[in-house]
């Protein structure tokens, strides 16, 4: 399976085929390989942030989960799983780490207003 792994990447490198080489690193769980590409091909971003993301929130990094949700374009998703954490803290009285999701999403909601406000700033500019 590596040696057909391993093939395809060569043959989808030689083709230019982005879109496959990242589909490709992110099945197989090469999330250094996959965030690199990405990077070069920003229009493919979503495709890889995202399954991280998730990955990442498998694996309770949730702050690094929430970088990648928003990388995504999917700010949504961040601020629905710092709502869960920021619940389950309270619920568990784990009050210091409640507060820490509670900041973040603050940071988060910021960061939206934000966008909104340069999206807004740059159609009034045309």
């Amino acid at each position: 399976k590596a040696g057909d792994a391993a093939g395809a990447r060569e043959a989808y490198a030689k083709l230019g085929d982005a879109a496959a080489l990242i589909g490709l690193a992110v099945e197989q769980g090469a999330w250094e390989e996959a965030t690199d590409l990405a990077r070069d091909h920003p229009q493919h971003a979503p495709a890889v942030y995202l399954p991280y993301a998730d990955w990442l929130a498998v694996r309770d990094r949730f702050v690094e989960a929430q970088d990648a949700y928003t990388r995504a374009g999917r700010p949504d998703k961040a601020v629905r799983m710092l709502q869960a954490l920021a619940h389950n803290a309270t619920v568990e009285e784990r009050f210091a780490d409640a507060a820490l999701y509670l900041h973040l999403i603050a940071t988060e909601r910021l960061r939206a207003a934000r966008r909104g406000a340069a999206g807004a700033d740059a159609a009034a500019d045309d």
